[in-house]
């Protein structure tokens, strides 16, 4: 419905907030869904913070394994 939306009102790219952990898997099917929609993503969190995280908690390592499945399960299933 969003992507009849936007072409019916002629719209070229739109600016895609989520968490960072969803943001790949979000645009990958957007892509695949809407190719003539351009989709910017960004980090909602603290997008000026590009420090490197060498330890990570168990619920966060649940999460990434988690959207990576997800990815692997999309690809599959040919929704990106």
């Amino acid at each position: 419905m969003i992507k009849e939306s936007l072409e019916k009102n002629n719209i070229k790219s739109i600016l895609f907030t989520t968490s960072p952990y969803h943001s790949r898997r979000a645009v990958l099917t957007w892509g695949k869904n809407a190719p003539n929609i351009e989709v910017i993503s960004f980090n909602a969190k603290n997008p000026l913070n590009r420090d490197v995280q060498w330890n990570l908690d168990l619920d966060k390592i649940r999460i990434i394994v988690y959207e990576y499945a997800a990815i692997v399960h999309n690809w599959l299933a040919g929704r990106i």
